[in-house]
């Protein structure tokens, strides 16, 4: 099916490297204290300063040292439960990022109980926690119904600065499969063939393992969880830490610990995440949490976003099926009528069919997460017209 593109969110951001609190100018004068925003004004940022107010300013005149002097005392927070299936929850989690970033919060808690879902959404979820460069954000994989962060839920806990997992939670198996409506998830591999496979697999994996990198993260790990033909092991060489195949062992290398052998997708407790570097440390609650990253004890304040879309979604599902299943029976009694049922009941029966796919359009039109693409809608509207324009005509 394809889907309608609708509800992205673009924004442009024109940031720093680091998060921004305070901001001295290079040519001399008073320091300023606030945060950076998503916001441009021409070539300059909008900051938020604790003396200014709201100023433009062009980040290049200033050095920019991070802290939370200017940050408001509060820290946001959006949730992430369940799979990651629809646009408009993506969609509700851009505008949320940055809509909380752009708060000035200490930080941004991103909480994950997730199996994962669609690679285009994980990406797009992906992209708008790195783009917020002008805020921390932190990956916490808490315990719940899924046990922790797999597939893609493990890409978008790799893709925040720093990364918390409760105690019983684990974070992995991120490999690139297909769903089928006949066989459930498959390998790429085997649907779309070697090569092709292969091509699409290689690119996912240097996403992931660059993500990982990104965030001072062994990349070689991250790859090991989305590719069981990568083992690693954990090496001294010359006396420092190293993560590396097993082919890439040199001699005098002392073998620490294997992490992954091939055959098998790299899945991670949160003790084995921690003693690794995938995760920064362990929390069991959202105030150990803040007390692991040593962070004081202000409000968190969670953004009802994406709670919201898919509410919205579910309410429009139930609409949507109920003009479905009306559809249904108008066609189903379409097929039953003879010659002798009079002209008028049936150009009726028509005219209420035209009625409800236009209905079903107007929603997907809205809503790219419902199970018909405009595209076939369309289709069957025009099939239908011609029909009816046909029987209306007739003499």
């Amino acid at each position: 099916m394809i889907r309608w593109m609708g509800w992205i969110l673009a924004f442009v951001l024109t940031v720093s490297t680091t998060v921004a609190d305070t901001f001295i100018p290079k040519s001399g004068g008073t320091a300023l204290h606030g945060y950076l925003t998503s916001h441009t004004d021409g070539q300059k940022t909008v900051v938020i300063t604790q003396e200014q107010g709201q100023l433009s300013v062009n980040l290049s005149d200033y050095k920019i040292q991070p802290d939370s002097r200017g940050r408001q005392p509060h820290i946001g927070l959006i949730s992430l439960p369940g799979e990651i299936e629809l646009e408009t929850e993506t969609t509700a989690f851009e505008k949320a990022v940055v809509e909380e970033a752009d708060c000035g919060p200490l930080c941004l808690i991103i909480e994950i109980d997730s199996p994962g879902g669609r690679v285009d959404l994980v990406k797009r979820m992906c992209s708008a926690l790195s783009s917020v460069k002008y805020c921390p954000t932190v990956a916490y994989v808490r315990g719940g119904k899924h046990g922790g962060a797999y597939s893609g839920g493990a890409v978008v806990a790799v893709a925040c600065s720093k990364l918390y997992m409760a105690k019983d939670t684990a974070i992995g198996a991120a490999s690139m499969i297909i769903h089928t409506d006949k066989t459930g998830p498959v390998d790429l591999k085997k649907v779309l063939g070697e090569e092709v496979g292969e091509k699409m697999n290689s690119a996912w994996r240097n996403y992931v393992g660059s993500l990982a990198e990104l965030n001072n993260r062994p990349g070689l790990l991250a790859k090991a969880m989305v590719d069981k033909e990568i083992a690693v092991v954990e090496i001294l060489h010359n006396g420092k830490r190293q993560f590396v195949e097993p082919f890439n062992q040199q001699t005098g290398d002392k073998i620490v610990k294997t992490w992954s052998r091939k055959g098998t997708l790299l899945t991670l407790t949160a003790m084995e995440a921690v003693q690794c570097g995938i995760a920064d440390g362990i929390a069991a609650s959202r105030d150990d949490l803040l007390s692991a990253m040593k962070a004081p004890s202000v409000p968190i304040q969670e953004n009802g976003r994406m709670a919201e879309a898919r509410k919205q979604f579910e309410d429009i599902l139930k609409r949507f099926k109920k003009i479905d299943d009306s559809l249904d029976l108008r066609m189903k009694q379409l097929g039953t009528f003879s010659n002798t049922v009079p002209r008028a009941q049936v150009l009726k029966t028509f005219q209420g069919v035209l009625q409800e796919i236009r209905a079903l359009i107007r929603m997907v039109q809205t809503c790219p997460d419902l199970p018909y693409s405009q595209e076939d809608l369309q289709a069957a509207l025009n099939a239908v017209q011609a029909q009816y324009d046909a029987i209306r005509m007739a003499r």
